[in-house]
């Protein structure tokens, strides 16, 4: 809905809309672009459905980006360490130590706040370029591919099947995280408006 209002905002603008639209219609690049929405979609909206509920509850927490980080750093340093073995418990493991990675980064600020009454605001942020800088150590170091010639990167997990996600449809982009990701959508608008548990966190936001 949004790219939509965009498009009719810009439609005064033409060479803007000719930005924002080209890679989607353009045949030299829909075919990568189109289903690249998918792809990025499924995680960040996991993400803010994330960010949501803590926002309801009053902890402003703005430092995802480096909780993703962390989270993928864990969850490839699962899989490098085990290629090229195949197994289908690869791709869980990984996603189980993604969810520890972002849990442990996302804990520093709330312990900070609980014990020393830090500003989380401040301290999530921050943290954020801690991680990058981790990802820039770690790319050119522990998870650096052996035969990438020395440049930095860890292997292609696209290459490793047990690690990869693959599409549900072919070519379109939909994989199990876009699935995921709207089944969270649902089960957060339930959470807040139909569940007791949900009523709860809002109260204790609006709370002085």
């Amino acid at each position: 809905m949004f790219g939509l209002l965009l498009g009719d905002f810009s439609s005064a603008f033409g060479a803007i809309k000719l930005i924002f639209w080209d890679p989607l219609f353009d045949e030299n690049f829909a075919s990568y672009a189109r289903p690249q929405l998918l792809v990025k979609a499924g995680p960040i909206i996991l993400i803010a459905i994330g960010l949501s509920i803590g926002f309801k509850a009053g902890i402003w927490n703005i430092g995802a980006e480096g909780q993703y980080i962390l989270g993928a750093i864990f969850g490839a340093s699962v899989a490098l360490s085990l290629y090229p073995q195949e197994s289908v418990l690869i791709f869980p493991a990984m996603i189980l130590a993604g969810a520890l990675g972002g849990f442990i980064w996302a804990l520093i600020p709330a312990l900070l706040k609980v014990y020393f009454k830090t500003n989380e605001i401040l301290v999530s942020l921050m943290l954020v370029y801690v991680a990058k800088n981790i990802l820039a150590s770690v790319s050119q170091g522990l998870l650096r591919n052996p035969e990438g010639m020395g440049l930095p990167g860890s292997r292609n997990l696209k290459d490793y099947p047990s690690a990869h996600n693959s599409e549900i449809i072919p070519n379109s982009g939909m994989h199990w995280g876009v699935l995921t990701a709207f089944l969270a959508v649902i089960l957060a608008y339930f959470l807040f408006m139909k569940h007791q548990k949900g009523y709860e966190i809002r109260i204790a936001g609006e709370a002085p």
